[in-house]
């Protein structure tokens, strides 16, 4: 790789216990956010916003550096920490924002530039010690003693590959109200008055996250576990005698919440465990979890920082996937969350493998005698 009169740039993907290379690797990209406040050269006035927010000065200097100074053809090096190089890649076609990136695992980051990547880590990143810098999501990369054995690295790194395409991103997920949200339960066989009572505690929920996030009011774990994910399996239907606390197995380890088939809390109708984070914090990096649990009788590992959930429902192999069957995010739910996977459902169907009444592999309804070819 060619690294005379080019810009290369550095740019984080997340920190070390929570990340999102293998995001940026598998759909092209590189990523910086707040992207709420919208595209950076768009209608909207995107820097007014964000200073009406209080963001500082030095992440909307940071946000217009990577729209307007990034160019097609500078050179990526997607970094985690101060000595992991994830990915190496030549920046391509034009800067953009998707709101399908703004819930990656709590991330909001719907900035991005499309990138072929000429090296990939595929799970074991380049180590080069202290050689990349903390601070700020973006920086250049500059040659120095430090960073002599990374620069001579990348030199030797192919210039491109042959029939490289850019790839769209997929269409976010579209948002479903609170009763779009709660309708596929109705149709399970979910009574109105136990859904009326669902969506007053969805609402709740929904405003108490709110506090929390503009009051910088971050609540431990004991605390999302209490205030937001209890109240939440209550409404679906789980009763306090199926809903063990700080649940502790020899061998196994403890999980935060176990969930029984019946009230006698015996190991053998234990169905789901749920584990989790403080509020804010990633949800969905549960495979220490789901190996811990891989051998009991549960089929559902629920992961959550009390406003959004991932769902992973044992497969045919009596396996967990990698990926979550089902997302959801009660501040913003949405009846999709491809970031995640083709096969991920969204909120709606997340709510009723969350419930006391699901049952494995119970068909959805359907209408009957009618040609859905038709």
């Amino acid at each position: 790789m060619n690294l005379e009169n080019r810009q290369i740039w550095q740019i984080a993907a997340g920190d070390t216990d929570r990340h999102y290379a293998d995001m940026c690797l598998r759909f092209g990209i590189v990523v910086i956010g707040p992207g709420r406040y919208g595209h950076m050269t768009g209608t909207v006035n995107a820097v007014a916003e964000m200073r009406k927010e209080g963001i500082s000065s030095r992440q909307i200097t940071m946000l217009q550096q990577f729209a307007a100074e990034i160019k097609e053809g500078d050179i990526a090096v997607l970094r985690i920490g101060r000595s992991e190089v994830h990915g190496v890649g030549i920046i391509r076609g034009k800067y953009s924002w998707s709101p399908t990136l703004m819930d990656v695992d709590g991330w909001d980051i719907c900035h991005y530039w499309p990138v072929e990547w000429v090296w990939k880590s595929d799970g074991k990143p380049k180590l080069f010690q202290n050689a990349l810098n903390f601070g700020n999501t973006l920086q250049r990369l500059t040659q120095s003693p430090t960073t002599d054995a990374l620069f001579s690295w990348l030199s030797e790194l192919p210039e491109s590959r042959e029939g490289y395409a850019i790839s769209d991103l997929p269409p976010a997920g579209r948002p479903l109200s609170i009763d779009a949200l709660c309708q596929p339960l109705y149709d399970y066989g979910i009574s109105l008055n136990n859904l009326s009572g669902l969506k007053d505690c969805i609402s709740q929920l929904q405003a108490l996250a709110k506090w929390y996030g503009t009051y910088s009011n971050r609540p431990s774990e004991h605390e999302t576990v209490t205030h937001l994910v209890v109240p939440l399996l209550l409404a679906l239907g789980w009763t306090p005698q199926r809903i063990a606390l700080e649940y502790h197995q020899t061998g196994i380890g403890r999980a935060d919440v176990a969930l029984y088939e019946y009230g006698n809390r015996q190991d053998e109708y234990l169905t789901a465990i749920v584990e989790a984070k403080k509020f804010g914090r990633s949800c969905l990096r549960a495979e220490s979890q789901v190996r811990s649990y891989v051998a009991e009788p549960i089929n559902r590992l629920i992961v959550t920082d009390g406003i959004r959930y991932g769902i992973f429902c044992k497969d045919e192999n009596n396996r967990f996937p990698d990926h979550p069957t089902a997302y959801l995010n009660l501040a913003d739910p949405r009846d999709g969350y491809p970031i995640y996977g083709d096969n991920c459902a969204g909120a709606d169907e997340a709510l009723w493998l969350m419930n006391a009444d699901w049952r494995h592999n119970l068909p959805k309804p359907g209408i009957v005698g009618k040609d859905i070819a038709a």
